[in-house]
């Protein structure tokens, strides 16, 4: 697991923007898999990716699609990577988020597979992921099966706020993860 750290033209980091996960190698580095709204629309010049707690490599985004909402980044190291998973999970089977949520390395939460998520979007598919916790930070990170798979990547969530004396506190009450047919569909036409 990845964070993407934005990085302005002076080279000035400004924080965990999201989260990836490694899934191919290349003679010339590692394929990372993310969400396209973690490295679109930012005025991004280059993208910091930090790997093993504290090292950090430029990446190079190759491919991305706005509609699925997916993007590939390849970085000049090799790194471990984890499998796409052949088939999406069966309803109400338990699962696992990694992330950079609210910047913590490898944030790890737990939620069920719920079902599709009904969208107005024209391509992206969308699964409710009920009880896994997506703070800021944990979008493009894996949603992984209990074989450690990838079956979805963490796309949004349902915030609820609740009042306090002071602030509201924003509390996410339903995980939203990217498909693995639309994984499967934009890896399939790279």
């Amino acid at each position: 697991m990845i964070r993407v750290v934005y990085v302005d033209k002076q080279g000035k980091k400004h924080g965990v923007i999201g989260s990836g996960v490694a899934i191919a190698h290349l003679k010339y580095g590692t394929v990372i898999l993310t969400a396209n709204h973690v490295i679109d629309n930012r005025g991004v010049s280059r993208i910091s990716v930090v790997y093993d707690t504290d090292k950090t490599t430029t990446g190079l985004v190759f491919k991305n699609d706005e509609e699925l909402d997916l993007a590939l980044v390849l970085v000049p190291v090799q790194l471990p990577t984890l499998a796409l998973a052949k088939k999406p999970p069966p309803i109400y089977s338990r699962l696992l988020t990694v992330s950079s949520a609210d910047g913590w390395y490898n944030s790890i939460s737990y939620g069920y597979y719920t079902g599709i998520q009904d969208t107005d979007l024209s391509k992206r598919s969308l699964f409710k992921v009920s009880g896994a916790i997506f703070y800021p930070g944990a979008s493009g990170g894996p949603v992984l099966n209990e074989h450690g798979q990838i079956v979805g990547i963490v796309d949004a969530c349902d915030i609820q706020e609740i009042a306090e004396e002071t602030d509201p506190i924003p509390i996410p009450q339903l995980g939203l993860a990217i498909t693995l047919s639309s994984i499967q569909a934009f890896l399939g036409k790279h």
